[in-house]
């Protein structure tokens, strides 16, 4: 009968514990770049990259890029962006081979065809 009394303790520490692994787990896989002497990086936080337009998004001014490696924390892959203005995907058509830069909050804040 003791050891159940101290279920309500383990349990509670068990929330604190995970509790703490999650908000810093939050914090862990956030896309930015540290490294301000890059080529592709500034002391703002934007990143530029390379793709290629698979897909766009007029309703929801969104991109779908097929990009190379972004800084050093991110790999190449295939991922949807959202621009800063709608204006800016005027002119731009899947297919199209494009060098972007985007800013801490992975917002395409400039795009121009390549």
């Amino acid at each position: 009968m003791k050891k159940l009394a101290y279920l309500p303790l383990i349990s509670l520490a068990f929330l604190v514990i995970n509790s703490q692994v999650f908000a810093t787990g939050s914090k862990a896989h956030q896309h930015h770049n540290t490294d301000t002497h890059s080529s592709q990086g500034s002391e703002h936080g934007n990143m530029q990259g390379e793709g290629v337009i698979r897909r766009i998004n007029q309703e929801q001014n969104k991109l779908t890029i097929k990009h190379g490696p972004i800084g050093k924390e991110m790999p190449p892959m295939t991922m949807e962006f959202r621009v800063m203005k709608a204006d800016m995907l005027r002119g731009m058509n899947k297919g199209d081979q494009i060098i972007f830069t985007i800013n801490r909050d992975m917002v395409i804040t400039s795009i121009k065809l390549k």
